[in-house]
């Protein structure tokens, strides 16, 4: 008999404390998920896989949802957040790897062009009129 890699077992997930633990219950496709910088869900595969998002927060699952229609999904950019791939129909057997997203403090690190360009990528109006500093004396430009 060949053996199995670990790559291709499935995992069923258990919460106890705040982690998650995986045991294999038998032989499956295993997906890749990883966060961007704007805390956008990014999954391999393609669109149809049987898959959907779980989202935790402080340790407790706070969302669930299809992933079958897109390979990106947003949920917080403001949430420090762990989340993985589950099968569909059970929504109790994990699919994938356990990544997780911390968002910047208040944006600090980003830099104003980065900023913009996520802003417009959120579909979000960035009021640029606090860009402008009157030039000394008062005047208004």
């Amino acid at each position: 008999a060949t053996p199995v890699k670990p790559s291709d077992v499935k995992r069923r997930v258990t919460q106890a404390s705040g982690t998650v633990k995986l045991s294999p219950i038998g032989p499956q496709r295993v997906w890749h998920v990883h966060s961007e910088e704007d805390g956008t869900l990014v999954r391999d595969g393609a669109v149809g896989d049987m898959v959907a998002w779980v989202v935790e927060h402080e340790g407790k699952v706070v969302m669930s949802k299809n992933a079958n229609a897109s390979l990106r999904y947003k949920y917080s950019s403001s949430l420090p957040q762990r989340f993985w791939l589950v099968d569909i129909k059970s929504y109790s057997l994990t699919l994938s790897n356990v990544a997780s997203f911390a968002p910047s403090s208040s944006g600090a690190n980003l830099t104003p062009s980065t900023a913009l360009r996520i802003a417009q990528k959120e579909g979000r109006r960035i009021d640029r009129a606090i860009d402008y500093l009157p030039p000394p004396g008062g005047g208004t430009g």
